[in-house]
């Protein structure tokens, strides 16, 4: 959805969903890491 306005704190708050589901599963996180090489960056 491009035509919904994300907050930054809404946002910052599903990445630490995400990131805490990626703790949980390295396979996963291998994965994702390998298609967003940014994440790995921005924390």
């Amino acid at each position: 959805p491009v035509g919904i306005p994300v907050d930054e704190a809404q946002l910052r708050r599903i990445v630490e969903e995400e990131i805490t589901a990626y703790k949980l599963t390295p396979a996963v996180r291998t994965r994702v890491r390998v298609e967003r090489p940014d994440t790995k960056e921005s924390r």
